[in-house]
């Protein structure tokens, strides 16, 4: 049986917790040491889902994300955990759901 899609529509706190779905095309937001040593937050969208159990630091997931900066390249990332809210500001790499 497939796994079932999520869309940027789906929460990816509750698509999370939801055996066998995915949050493929969940936008987000991010930091990472690549913009401003994570002081800057850009857009992303979720292009994978590397694990889709971990607890780790209240991480909901690892994912792979591609990432739109304005006025660089977009950059495709792995391993990025995924949190329901903005986690501390020292926490990167990082991504969270869109408000």
């Amino acid at each position: 049986m497939a796994k079932t899609a999520k869309t940027a529509k789906t929460g990816a706190s509750e698509a999370a917790r939801e055996p066998g779905v995915t949050l493929i095309g969940e936008t987000v937001l991010m930091r990472s040491s690549l913009w401003l040593n994570g002081r800057r937050t850009v857009a992303a969208i979720v292009t994978g889902i590397e694990e889709e159990s971990f607890g780790l630091g209240g991480a909901l997931a690892i994912v792979s994300v591609t990432a739109f900066p304005p006025g660089s390249p977009s950059r495709t990332m792995g391993d990025v955990p995924l949190y329901a809210t903005e986690p501390e500001s020292d926490v990167i790499p990082a991504a969270w759901p869109r408000p």
